[in-house]
């Protein structure tokens, strides 16, 4: 592969991390997954720690965490900004809210835009929320049917994946944030470029929480 196309993949991965990344396990199933693996620490950028945890597949679980200048109630308005959430992450090509309740869930169809020769991929997913004092928690799993939106030919529909947010405050400036994800990204994808994957997710997902709330409103 000649150094254009290896680097219009590698950015389609990073972006098939990011939006596999951003919509948030619900607040009820997005408990820490019970694994007897320990997460390890394989890098600081940007002021994120970035920790993975073998999980016995080909794609670790990953974890950033982050202290974050902003208190947490508007980070809370960012990431439940559903309707907006298309505009507001370039990385996806659609984003169509299906439906929303109000006692904390909502459900979601989204779909990347990716260079070639990558494949788009596309999900529905579950979403909950739920707030307790000083912390709020938000999560996302994919629905295994996704069968509300119809399958699109060449597009690959992701069905093993979920992940969540964990915000706590720190008081009125400050929330340190934490991510985590886990599941497939689908498609074949080598393992160096999957583990690549994994650990700029988080980065590029705190960072585009970071400057979302800096232009807030």
């Amino acid at each position: 592969m000649n150094t254009p196309s290896r680097m219009l993949t590698l950015l389609g991965v990073a972006l098939i991390a990011a939006s596999v990344l951003w919509l948030p396990v619900p607040a009820d199933a997005a408990g820490e997954q019970t694994l007897p693996n320990p997460w390890v620490e394989v890098r600081r950028r940007e002021g994120v720690v970035v920790e993975l945890r073998d999980n016995g597949t080909r794609t670790p679980d990953s974890r950033g965490t982050s202290v974050v200048p902003y208190r947490i109630g508007l980070l809370r308005e960012v990431l439940l900004e559903l309707d907006g959430y298309g505009r507001r992450w370039p990385y996806l090509g659609q984003s169509r809210l299906l439906r929303r309740k109000r006692d904390g869930n909502a459900l979601m169809y989204c779909r990347t835009k990716l260079p070639f020769p990558l494949s788009d991929r596309d999900w529905v997913m579950r979403l909950s929320w739920a707030d307790s004092p000083g912390q709020f928690k938000l999560g996302w799993e994919s629905l295994s049917s996704g069968n509300q939106v119809a399958p699109v030919r060449g597009v690959i529909r992701l069905v093993q994946h979920a992940g969540n947010w964990d915000l706590r405050s720190l008081g009125p400036r400050a929330t340190q944030v934490s991510y985590t994800r886990w599941g497939d990204f689908g498609g074949l994808l080598t393992q160096s470029l999957r583990r690549k994957a994994v650990i700029e997710e988080p980065v590029a997902v705190i960072r585009s929480l970071r400057l979302s709330a800096q232009g807030w409103r």
